[in-house]
């Protein structure tokens, strides 16, 4: 029977596909279902998951989305339909889940590093109902981590973003192993929190621009929500923001538009409003991460929906005034493949499951993390995306710069002064990684390093 690999996050439960596993030949794996935290109940209507999310302005006193985040047996104060506490609404989103993907085999569940030992034992206790069977509980931190290449001597620092919170997790060598050394959590700067702001961002733009508040309307209010994940995403607005215009309505003009009463508002947002807006959240993810890295000369690893947040690359990447820090975009993906090419240490019995937060490194391993990293595929000028080849010469205005494909990465090389990666000055031969943004001085022309997920381009 073949083992499947759950990460739970409450951002949204990933569940890996049907394949028997992960080897230097096939990594990284596939399929992407993928369930928010989120719950509808306004009895005889419960629904979960994307569903969910999609009605919860419409029916916000219905909505919850923190029974993972505060995963307990501690009794409601108000009666939630049958919903005795927080750990039954999370059984019935498991319980969906396994429905969804047809789970009902053994099963590798990667946790937050935040998760206390009464939560890990409520989770088993939940678990244990469920058609799948959990035959180890991994640190997340641990396996993103392990599926992020090669490990420095200062180790590597894993950031996740959940619904409420960010989880820190820092890795370092030990021994013949790698092991989780420290956990850190950063409250109220989840996604939730984010959105919220830039929303109320959109809002104020109605009101100022258009005498229109959206949020006074609950399917207009809802309309917004929906149309954030775009917002929120730094490719959507790098193409053609910077106040260029132009036509149509999305990130890419700065315009949104809706329809109220048969009657068409719109409003203009700038992309570094928005950027802006995410700011204070970037600093209280830093000043917790300068605790754990004094220095910021630690690696970190993020997911592609983190590294895509608007600003995020620019906030993080410098961590002084000549040294960019190394950030290292790790699909779920991987990191299912990472827990699968450790599953001889990993896996266990469904009555003794232990709960990992160190690994040997296996030789699968090493070839599985050597491809986890997800790099960038095509270079972004002014809405046309090339695709990188092996060698290629860059232009900004009159300076030039090439960029070359050597030992798996993508380098700057014969840099000119001038050259700036992410507003600093670039160095000959430094590492170029997905989002990095390519200008220099004196030359309003930049240019972005994205990847194109279809291939066909």
């Amino acid at each position: 029977m073949s083992i499947r690999v759950v990460h739970l996050n409450d951002a949204g439960v990933w569940v890996s596909d049907r394949g028997e596993g992960a080897s230097a030949d096939n990594a990284p794996t596939g399929t992407h279902y993928s369930s928010p935290g989120f719950s509808l109940i306004d009895p005889p209507r419960i629904v979960f998951g994307v569903d969910a999310c999609a009605q919860s302005r419409l029916y916000p006193l219905s909505t919850h989305h923190q029974f993972w985040h505060r995963l307990d047996m501690e009794p409601f104060s108000r009666p939630v339909a049958h919903f005795r506490h927080n750990a039954d609404i999370a059984f019935s989103h498991l319980q969906e889940i396994a429905r969804d993907t047809e789970l009902d085999q053994e099963v590798i569940m990667l946790v937050p590093g935040s998760f206390s030992r009464q939560q890990l034992a409520v989770l088993l206790g939940l678990a244990r109902q469920c058609p799948f069977e959990v035959v180890a509980l991994i640190d997340a931190g641990l396996t993103a981590a392990a599926a992020a290449g090669d490990m420095p001597a200062q180790g590597l620092i894993h950031v996740e973003l959940q619904l409420h919170q960010v989880v820190i997790t820092r890795v370092k060598q030990q021994g013949d192993e790698i092991a989780r050394d420290t956990v850190a959590v950063v409250p109220a700067a989840g996604r939730v929190q984010m959105t919220e702001s830039v929303l109320q961002l959109i809002t104020s733009a109605f009101v100022q621009q258009c005498r229109f508040n959206p949020q006074h309307n609950a399917r207009s209010e809802q309309f917004l929500f929906d149309c954030l994940p775009e917002w929120l995403d730094d490719d959507a607005l790098r193409r053609g923001g910077d106040e260029r215009g132009g036509e149509g309505v999305g990130p890419h003009t700065g315009l949104i538009s809706l329809e109220h009463n048969d009657t068409v508002h719109r409003a203009r947002i700038s992309p570094d409003s928005v950027r802006s807006r995410l700011a204070p959240y970037y600093q209280k993810i830093a000043q917790q991460l300068s605790t754990l890295d004094p220095e910021q000369h630690c690696p970190l690893v993020v997911s592609p929906s983190l590294a895509r947040l608007p600003g995020f690359n620019e906030h993080f990447r410098v961590a002084s005034a000549s040294t960019p820090r190394d950030i290292r975009v790790v699909t779920v993906a991987a990191m299912a493949d990472s827990c699968l090419a450790h599953v001889e240490q990993l896996s266990g019995n469904t009555e003794s499951v232990r709960f990992h937060t160190r690994l040997r490194p296996s030789r699968v391993a090493a070839a599985v993390a050597s491809s986890a990293i997800e790099h960038p595929s095509h270079l972004l000028s002014d809405h046309r995306a090339s695709r990188l080849r092996d060698r290629i010469t860059i232009k900004l205005g009159d300076t030039q710069a090439e960029i070359i494909f050597d030992a798996g990465h993508y380098l700057l090389r014969h840099t000119a002064t001038g050259v700036l990666i992410n507003g600093v000055t670039a160095r000959d031969g430094q590492r170029l990684q997905l989002g990095d943004s390519i200008s220099a001085s004196g030359s309003d022309q930049h240019l972005q390093l994205i990847r194109v997920e279809d291939g066909k381009h």
